[in-house]
């Protein structure tokens, strides 16, 4: 991920122009482990990789933060949770969201740094499914 943040940005972590930028991207991404074990609750990681149809070495993957899913991932891990995706993606600020009609207007409100946050996230996620593909 930190090295997809900087091709996206084309400098090296110590040369971006805003330090403060790549921290909050960098504690963004970095709280999906987490929103993922809120997902699991109490369900065992094997429970919950049969009902998303992920290897359980993934779903550990995932919660240690080693890599992070792609989009079709993401999916099945929001729909196995019962969750937004969008939740999965950018955290408890539109854990509410009523879905596709409402997520215009949420993204409308997010501040620039946020929309940010979202466009290199799933610029990331993009690239992720076209290497799986590839």
């Amino acid at each position: 991920m930190q090295e997809y943040l900087r091709i996206f940005y084309g400098q090296s972590e110590n040369n971006m122009s805003s330090k403060t930028s790549w921290q909050y991207l960098e504690a963004t991404i970095n709280q999906f482990p987490n929103r993922l074990k809120e997902i699991l609750g109490n369900a065992s990681i094997r429970e919950f990789s049969r009902s998303c149809s992920l290897s359980e070495a993934t779903l550990r993957d995932y919660l240690a933060g080693n890599s992070y899913p792609t989009l079709d991932r993401l999916d099945a891990i929001a729909k196995a949770g019962n969750v937004p995706i969008e939740w999965l993606v950018i955290g408890d600020t539109v854990a509410t969201v009523d879905r596709k009609s409402d997520l215009i207007q949420v993204i409308g409100k997010l501040s620039p740094r946020q929309r940010e946050t979202l466009e290199v996230m799933a610029l990331w996620m993009i690239e992720e499914a076209r290497a799986k593909t590839d």
